[in-house]
């Protein structure tokens, strides 16, 4: 991640996720690195961090990043809807 290969993040934690065999926690690890690499595709993201949050309910890492991604959706979502009533006034 602090190499910005976001796209290696992604194929590497999905593979993670794909074995049978992986611990809770290491799944947990996986879709929040993978979330986090999806920064650009939020509701991709989101998903990720709630099934994170399915099998650890009290991790406030899970917790802050998807509030900061639900905040940033919902920015997303009103500068659409002020982008297209400009289009259609």
């Amino acid at each position: 991640m602090k190499l910005k290969d976001f796209a290696s993040v992604i194929k590497d934690t999905t593979t993670v996720l794909e074995i049978n065999s992986v611990k809770d926690k290491d799944k947990v690890k996986a879709l929040f690195r993978r979330a986090e690499a999806k920064a650009n595709d939020l509701d991709s993201g989101m998903t990720d961090l709630k099934d994170a949050l399915q099998i650890s309910p009290e991790d406030k890492d899970i917790k802050n990043l998807l509030a900061k991604y639900t905040h940033l959706l919902q920015e997303k979502k009103k500068k659409e809807k002020a982008a297209y009533a400009k289009m259609f006034a």
